[in-house]
């Protein structure tokens, strides 16, 4: 079964930063231009989280489960794709390294903003790695930090191409 957005006949449209994206992204396979960029997307965040575990702020924290408990609350509406942003922009914040962050902003370019709200199946799941994410680095655990963000970034990423495959194959030659 192919990914699809509930409550839609017709394909969404997806935003980015950029106007032609998604015609960007269905001219190119997915392995030449969606995969690479959700893979250097999962490896800065991973490392972001790694370093977030090691160098946040214990008075950052309950700021970081404000902000997922925020994204929770935007659950099944518009707003949960600025609520989300706001989260992993504050854990990247937490790893206190401008130039990963800058990296970070320059990769995250290829996810649609509405990712969230244009697959609310994948919401649920996010949700779930958000908590988890936070138990890591309120434990200090680099590692499982790391893990945790790049599998949500990799299997996002996944997802998306999946969905992109299924619009492709749907549409008539």
């Amino acid at each position: 079964m192919s990914p699809r957005p509930e409550n839609s006949a017709a394909a969404p449209e997806l935003r980015t930063c950029h106007r032609c994206w998604s015609r960007q992204l269905r001219c190119f396979p997915r392995d030449y231009y969606l995969n690479p960029s959700f893979v250097l997307l999962g490896v800065l965040t991973g490392q972001a989280a790694a370093w977030a575990a090691e160098r946040v702020d214990p008075d950052e924290l309950p700021r970081l489960r404000e902000l997922a408990a925020a994204v929770a609350t935007c659950s099944g509406d518009d707003a949960i794709g600025e609520a989300n942003w706001k989260f992993h922009q504050a854990i990247h914040r937490a790893a206190h390294s401008p130039r990963l962050l800058t990296q970070i902003k320059q990769a995250a370019r290829v996810v649609p903003s509405n990712f969230l709200r244009m697959f609310p199946e994948h919401e649920r799941h996010s949700l779930h790695e958000h908590d988890e994410l936070l138990d890591a680095l309120e434990a200090r655990e680099a590692l499982a930090a790391r893990t945790i963000a790049e599998k949500h970034v990799l299997e996002a990423g996944d997802f998306l191409a999946d969905w992109l495959e299924s619009q492709q194959r749907e549409q008539p030659a």
